[in-house]
C-alpha cells in the first residue's frame, strides 16, 4: 500500500515523499521510501527500501552495487537518509534480477517500477503537486501579461500624442519665424505690461 505524504525537509529542501510497505519474502515485510525533488523532479529510493525491493539483500551489498554502477549514485547522502538515484536503482534491480538468490522479487519490482523515474514521481505525486503549485503562478502571469499589454497601448497613445504636440510646436515655430522675417518692426520690443507698482 502506497502512503504519499506531503513532503519531508532534508537539507532545507522539502522533498516529496511516499512510503510503501512491501513483501520482502514469504515471512518478512519492509518499508520502501520514494523521494522526488520538488523543483527538478530528480527521483530516488532510500537505500534500505531498495534492499527490500531486491528481496531482502543486505544494505551493504546494494550500496556496493550502486557505487559500482555510478561513482556518485546518491540523490541524497545524509546521516538520516541515503537515497539512491532512480537510474542507478534500475541498474541495481536489473543486476539482482539476473542473479540467482533473489531473482524473483527484483524482477517483479523492475516490471512494476518501469519506467523508474515516472513510477517514483507518480508515487510521490510530483506531477500533481507541480501543476497545483503552478496554477496561481499561471494566473498571475496572465494578469501581468494583460497589464503589460495595457501599459504598452497607453505608451503608444502617449507617443502619438507627443508626436502631435511636437508637430504643433514645430508649426508654431515656423510661423513665428516667417512672421519675424517678414515684419518690418519687431513686435517683441513692445511692452505689454506696465509696472504700476510704487517703489
Amino acid at each position: 500500500m502506497i502512503r504519499p505524504q506531503e513532503s519531508i525537509a532534508i537539507q532545507e529542501i522539502d522533498y516529496l515523499i511516499a512510503t510503501e510497505t512491501v513483501q520482502v519474502n514469504a515471512v518478512k515485510t519492509g518499508e520502501v521510501v520514494f523521494l522526488t525533488h520538488p523543483k527538478t523532479g530528480d527521483s530516488g529510493i532510500a537505500l534500505e527500501g531498495l534492499a527490500c525491493l531486491c528481496g531482502g539483500a543486505s544494505v551493504q551489498r546494494i550500496q556496493k552495487l550502486a557505487e559500482s554502477f555510478d561513482p556518485a549514485p546518491y540523490l541524497l547522502d545524509t546521516e538520516k537518509q541515503i537515497v539512491i538515484k532512480a537510474n542507478v536503482c534500475e541498474q541495481v534491480l536489473h543486476h539482482v534480477a539476473t542473479t540467482k538468490p533473489r531473482r524473483k522479487k527484483a524482477e517483479e519490482w523492475l516490471q512494476i517500477l518501469n519506467p523508474m523515474v515516472a513510477a517514483i514521481q507518480q508515487r510521490t505525486q510530483y506531477h500533481i503537486k507541480s501543476q497545483a503549485d503552478d496554477s496561481p503562478l499561471i494566473a498571475q502571469l496572465e494578469q501581468l501579461k494583460e497589464k503589460n499589454a495595457y501599459l504598452q497601448a497607453r505608451l503608444a497613445a502617449l507617443d502619438q500624442n507627443h508626436d502631435l504636440w511636437m508637430q504643433w510646436h514645430r508649426l508654431l515655430g515656423q510661423i513665428l519665424l516667417l512672421l519675424l522675417y517678414h515684419l518690418p518692426e519687431r513686435p517683441w520690443d513692445v511692452q505689454t505690461e506696465v509696472n504700476v507698482s510704487k517703489h
